[in-house]
């Protein structure tokens, strides 16, 4: 799971960067929830994704 929240978290500071989403501000967080049978990953159960914008926004 860590590995996916890093390439989330990586892609929200590209995308930041690039200018292809300006209103993206630089805190942004990922968590990734798996379910395992044994030690082997089957699914991903829960994927959030929290990022700071610009106060003009709307959502």
């Amino acid at each position: 799971p860590i590995l996916l929240s890093h390439k989330l978290t990586h892609r929200l500071a590209e995308l930041r960067r690039s200018g292809r989403l300006p209103w993206l501000r630089p805190d942004g967080k990922a968590q990734v929830t798996m379910e395992y049978d044994g030690d082997r990953p089957v699914r991903v159960d829960t994927v959030v994704v929290s990022t700071q914008h610009a106060a003009d926004i709307t959502l």
